[in-house]
């Protein structure tokens, strides 16, 4: 705006002095055009230094796409299911030493698998006495010492064991916390923490050393104005450690235990407005309003690959950034190739860098079969054999089917 009035007072006195002025008014004009252009140049020079995030606003939707889009490889895994192992909701996946380690917060508990899906033992120490919880709502990998990690709310421990599930030790938390999100990097725990300690000065992301020292990592005041959450992990770990914080549109990364602001993603129409950002603002004016308006207020499950970053947003929707055509596509499902299933609950893979996981219960498999006006497509009909054969030995209370996908 300063600079086009600039503009505008250079041409009105170019009408009113041209001929009045002669060579000296010309000279002067000359010096104030070059003035403008170094200031123009210095406004322009000032935006990009203090842009240091990358800022994706070319959007397009789409409501359903093949998986051979994206992805140059996949694995379907049919996780065994035994009066040991019923899951109810797959919370977060993670992968290391060729064993799957799904983590059901619900039930406060991790189930263990090879990489072929096959059971191998669960993880479950709820109870009040020495090495337990009540609640469990933390759990990562540590890889290099081959560790797991849990970080219960009740009580304020951090439990590490191998991961056969023997405990090695634990260590003591600090008062009026409570844990969303947890990962390991460079020899620290990182954490989410969901309560505020002021109003004022509110501390998102603690870290907490070996010896149970913690501190805090990244403040970010008054931001919670409400009690809404999207189902998914707010920080993932892929290659490097990513966070992301409701009501906001960025992506962050901890690098070197540093925080970086790397993406800011522009949903268009369906940002949401500062209005609905205020803590006057009711929980349930703020469900109507993102409900009614397809307002985006939360980013989760974030993998940040080499060619792709993908993630996952309120409204159970799915985005992928196309790194090399700089194109963010929302994708509600995407139809896998060989048995024509629609996925569409995408999950991140902890310490998989370039591989995305979604996933499907059994009875949504088999109930696919009962739509014939789809199977009456004579393009598929070998991914109607295909889905007859996966489903032919499977249970409506199966565990649920995993689809991991590998990045191109």
């Amino acid at each position: 705006m300063i600079c086009s009035l600039i503009t505008f007072s250079i041409n009105v006195k170019l009408k009113e002095h041209f001929f009045s002025k002669g060579i000296f008014f010309m000279t002067k004009i000359s010096f104030i055009l070059i003035s403008c252009c170094v200031f123009l140049f210095a406004c322009k020079e000032k935006k990009s230094d203090n842009t240091q995030h990358k800022v994706i606003f070319n959007y397009t939707e789409v409501m359903e796409c093949s998986d051979s889009g994206y992805f140059k490889s996949s694995t379907l895994i049919r996780l065994e299911t035994t009066d040991e192992c019923l899951i109810r909701n797959i919370s977060k996946i993670m992968f290391d030493e060729n064993r799957f380690f799904i983590f059901d917060q619900s039930l406060h508990s991790i189930f263990i698998f090879d990489k072929d899906g096959k059971f191998l033992h669960t993880i479950s120490r709820i109870g009040r006495g020495p090495g337990e919880y009540t609640r469990l709502d933390g759990v990562c990998l540590d890889i290099e010492n081959k560790q797991l990690i849990l970080v219960p709310n009740s009580p304020l421990k951090i439990y590490y064991m191998d991961y056969d599930g023997n405990l090695l030790r634990e260590i003591g938390r600090a008062k009026n916390t409570y844990y969303h999100d947890v990962n390991y990097q460079d020899n620290v725990i990182y954490a989410t923490n969901i309560i505020p300690n002021t109003d004022n000065d509110f501390c998102y992301v603690y870290t907490t050393d070996n010896n149970g020292k913690e501190k805090c990592l990244f403040k970010y005041p008054d931001i919670f104005q409400n009690t809404y959450f999207t189902e998914g992990s707010y920080m993932t770990k892929t290659k490097n450690l990513n966070f992301t914080i409701r009501c906001e549109n960025f992506i962050y990364e901890i690098v070197n235990k540093q925080v970086v602001k790397k993406y800011e993603i522009d949903f268009g129409k369906y940002n949401l407005p500062n209005t609905y950002k205020r803590k006057d603002i009711s929980h349930e004016d703020f469900i109507t309003a993102c409900s009614t308006n397809k307002y985006i207020s939360s980013i989760v499950e974030v993998v940040d690959g080499e060619n792709y970053l993908a993630f996952k947003t309120s409204g159970a929707s799915n985005y992928i950034y196309s790194k090399a055509e700089d194109i963010l596509t929302k994708i509600r499902f995407i139809r896998d190739s060989k048995y024509a299933i629609p996925w569409n609950q995408m999950l991140h893979i902890e310490n998989t860098p370039n591989s995305v996981a979604f996933m499907i219960d059994a009875a949504s498999v088999i109930n696919l079969k009962n739509f014939k006006k789809f199977w009456e497509n004579e393009n598929l009909a070998e991914q109607k054999q295909n889905l007859w054969n996966l489903t032919e030995t499977m249970q409506i209370e199966d565990n649920p089917v995993l689809m991991i996908y590998n990045f191109r």
